[in-house]
């Protein structure tokens, strides 16, 4: 192992349990960056929180089952990355969050959460703008609508069929739902910050006639969806560049969606062999 001089402001480990000397050792007390991977490391104590310097935190790929709620007293914390573990729920991460916190993304994918994942509704998350929870066989996700300042969520690979809760998350700009179980997108029509949707490999049958509203939209992927028609309304989205239609049952666009197409303000992404019929016009 390197020395731990070496380490005063990086700390990349292999502990399978983390030592409370390290925390409790002087030349310790400046380290800003805490990287431990690919190790049996089953929790993260509570005496991390003497470590008042650490702004990045990554214990991907490891064994995690439980995470103190002490991290957050690491007010100047800006990075976690708990990805690939067991942890089961978030509810420590969020629970003592407060105004002064300034973590701006925190990766959560792969790991054990429960179908019905529960976002503690009070949190304080002023700076939290990345929240990421691929392949976690989430079903429904609670409290998601306290996370105020969310701009990027990443909850594909999950088994949602209910986002009724997202409606309310007031500055969400992208959303990645790719390959859930979702049979509608209504819910989503209400957050007007939304400026891209990759809702493919769903169970949608149809968009929403109220995809009018979201007039920020940029691009939206509804590819390996049952969609058999577009809404004449999608027309009005005058931000729209890129609409990807590949492997849907989309058959005919209306002729406006075509002058569109064809003055190149919009990319559609089509099978080359459904092109030409789409627009008879």
């Amino acid at each position: 192992m390197t020395r731990k001089s070496e380490f005063v402001k990086q700390a990349d480990l292999r502990f399978d349990e983390i030592p409370l000397e390290l925390f409790i050792d002087e030349e310790w007390k400046d380290v800003g960056r805490l990287v431990i991977n690919y190790t049996n490391l089953s929790h993260i104590p509570s005496y991390i929180s003497k470590l008042k310097n650490l702004k990045h935190i990554d214990v991907s790929d490891n064994r995690i089952e439980f995470i103190s709620e002490n991290i957050n007293d690491l007010v100047n914390l800006d990075y976690l990355d708990i990805s690939s573990n067991r942890i089961t729920n978030l509810s420590n991460i969020f629970k003592k969050y407060t105004k002064s916190s300034k973590l701006t993304p925190l990766k959560a994918d792969s790991n054990n959460f429960s179908s019905h994942t529960f976002i503690y509704p009070h949190a304080q998350t002023p700076n939290l703008k990345n929240l990421s929870l691929s392949n976690n066989n989430i079903k429904e996700c609670y409290g998601i609508s306290s996370l105020n300042s969310l701009e990027n969520l990443d909850i594909s690979y999950n088994e949602l069929s209910k986002i009724y809760d997202f409606r309310y998350i007031p500055n969400l700009k992208k959303i990645n739902l790719h390959k859930n179980n979702l049979k509608s997108l209504k819910d989503l029509t209400y957050i007007k910050t939304l400026e891209e949707i990759n809702a493919s490999k769903n169970k949608i049958t149809s968009i929403p006639s109220e995809i009018k509203n979201l007039r920020k939209l940029k691009k939206i992927d509804v590819s390996g969806n049952p969609i058999s028609k577009i809404p004449s309304s999608i027309t009005k989205l005058q931000n729209l560049e890129e609409l990807n239609l590949n492997n849907t049952n989309v058959t005919l666009l209306s002729k406006k969606m075509c002058e569109k197409w064809d003055t190149n303000k919009i990319s559609i992404s089509i099978e080359d062999d459904k092109k030409l019929s789409m627009c008879p016009y």
